[in-house]
């Protein structure tokens, strides 16, 4: 199985991408940054076209992305919630099945704790990925952890897509 992560963010979005071949494997893991000068319009056709990319060409059987939770700022909870939807509209025309988890369900199927730290995912995600490339940013390190919750929980529970 092939897995697209997202972290979803209209500023910095993470995408990764991972196979399971006995245990998981790294494939891809980046950060498409759209610069705050140009129309919001524009960032998320940006990323949308990323995220169409990425589909194109790996192929991916599904795709996880964080789901919204509660932000103190309504701001940054629109923006996080519009370059989502552009990364689930470009699955959607492409035919990829999406799945949702929350930040606690992540932390729990990639460090075995809720509450674990962004330090402590990061520590995780490279020992079971074993990745020779270094990670280029935060976000793409938690679109990783998300494709890696996917594979995880799939294996126990199969989901439901979006």
């Amino acid at each position: 199985m092939r897995v697209l992560g997202i972290d979803p963010g209209l500023a910095n979005c993470g995408l990764a991408v991972i196979e399971e071949d006995r245990e998981p494997v790294f494939c891809y893991a980046g950060t498409v940054v759209t610069e705050p000068q140009l129309t919001t319009t524009t960032r998320l056709a940006v990323i949308f076209q990323a995220v169409q990319g990425i589909i194109r060409q790996y192929h991916p059987d599904a795709m996880a992305v964080e789901g919204q939770y509660f932000l103190k700022q309504p701001k940054q909870a629109v923006s996080i919630g519009q370059a989502r939807g552009v990364a689930l509209l470009a699955a959607g025309q492409l035919g990829v099945p999406v799945f949702e988890y929350t930040p606690t369900q992540i932390k729990l199927a990639v460090v075995g704790y809720g509450k674990a730290t962004k330090d402590q995912i990061g520590w995780m995600v490279k020992a079971i990925l074993k990745s020779p490339e270094p990670i280029d940013s935060n976000h793409a390190m938690d679109a990783l952890a998300v494709a890696l919750a996917h594979l995880n929980s799939y294996r126990v529970q199969p989901g439901v897509a979006l």
